[in-house]
């Protein structure tokens, strides 16, 4: 839904910018693309790269050398340990951690949940580790 509506404002002429909480603390080193939301006491480490619209909650935190596509959302107090790669349109639960794997783009990581194995794309995980519980067939709001 978030792409589409961007998609449309860039039809128009829009330019997006980064909002970003006065408590947020981003590494010089590490590079954000346009239009992300960022919220209170947050943390991006060194080296890692942010593509555009990314979106963080309170609490979240991006670890040293990861790799985040587009439209990646991190719910409260998500966080992930270094060097992971997570594509495009992937949702993080609210205290979800994702150790040093692979995400695949359009997954969704529930509430709590430890990814501990590469997840493909378009797939459901949630628990201690996480399983792969089901597979996203369409997105919710294309109906």
């Amino acid at each position: 839904m978030r792409r589409k509506i961007v998609e449309e404002a860039k039809k128009m002429g829009g330019i997006f910018t980064s909002i970003i909480h006065p408590t947020m603390t981003i590494s010089r080193r590490a590079k954000v693309g346009e239009g992300a939301i960022m919220m209170r006491y947050g943390i991006i480490q060194t080296g890692a790269v942010i593509d555009d619209f990314f979106a963080a909650d309170a609490f979240a935190g991006v670890g040293h050398d990861a790799i985040y596509g587009d439209f990646v959302h991190m719910s409260p107090r998500a966080t992930n340990l270094g060097g992971v790669v997570i594509g495009d349109d992937v949702f993080l639960g609210i205290r979800s951690t994702v150790m040093q794997v692979r995400i695949g783009r359009d997954a969704v990581v529930g509430a709590c949940g430890l990814v501990n194995k590469d997840m493909p794309p378009n797939m459901i995980a949630r628990g201690v580790p996480a399983q792969f519980y089901a597979k996203k067939e369409k997105d919710f709001f294309d109906t």
